[in-house]
């Protein structure tokens, strides 16, 4: 089975899959209001690459789009969370 940030390194360090999926899913749980939908993958899928990254020694690069897939992944939820809850008061 294929490791998802695995790639021939033989260029120099690569961009883990992991951590532009995580980016691409906090992304679109913001721009399309997806909240939880894709926030929690966003999140899930930023601290596994973080993780597979750390653990690579300068085999994988991608550091920044984990992070970026973590922050909006957790505002969107968080985000959700506060919306639901201010619905479910009003109505």
């Amino acid at each position: 089975m294929a490791d998802a940030c695995s790639t021939d390194t033989s260029a120099g360090p690569r961009t883990c899959g992991l951590a532009i999926v995580s980016a691409v899913c906090g992304l679109t749980s913001v721009v399309f209001f997806l909240g939880f939908l894709s926030g929690i993958p966003a999140a899930l899928l930023g601290h596994m690459a973080l993780g597979r990254i750390q653990e690579s020694g300068g085999t994988y690069k991608g550091r920044r789009l984990a992070q970026v897939g973590l922050v909006l992944g957790y505002s969107a939820s968080i985000a959700s969370i506060l919306l639901w809850a201010w619905v479910l008061a009003a109505g």
